[in-house]
């Protein structure tokens, strides 16, 4: 969530076993929002991208490697365990997965593919 709240380039997602515990995370939502607050200075949507016609990008793994880079950068550790190569449906939020709002908090709009 922290690699999505200073991401403005290229959209994130998480893998679908980071998507489990974001899920679980937002049942609890004052320490959600208290959370959200802390690392980003405002609250962080999950954005589920069910559209049908949100185009899939050329290679299945590239939201992956984009999203475990920007972890990566803000001196993160990723355990791999957690990002299994070829995930489900919060795999990439180009493959109609989640993810999570840009920097401006507004549901990724500007930072999806095809976006402003």
């Amino acid at each position: 969530m922290c690699a999505s709240a200073h991401n403005v380039g290229q959209p994130l997602a998480p893998s679908d076993l980071v998507d489990v515990g974001w899920h679980t995370f937002l049942l609890y939502t004052r320490e959600y929002a208290a959370f959200c607050e802390r690392i980003a200075g405002r609250f962080i949507h999950h954005v589920p991208n069910d559209s049908s016609d949100t185009p899939a990008e050329p290679e299945p793994d590239i939201g992956r490697t984009r999203t475990l880079a920007a972890i990566e950068e803000l001196g993160y550790f990723v355990d791999v365990e957690l990002w299994p190569l070829r995930g489900g449906k919060c795999h990439d939020c180009t493959d109609k997965g989640c993810s999570a709002s840009g920097k401006d908090g507004n549901e990724n709009t500007e930072t999806q593919a095809g976006g402003k």
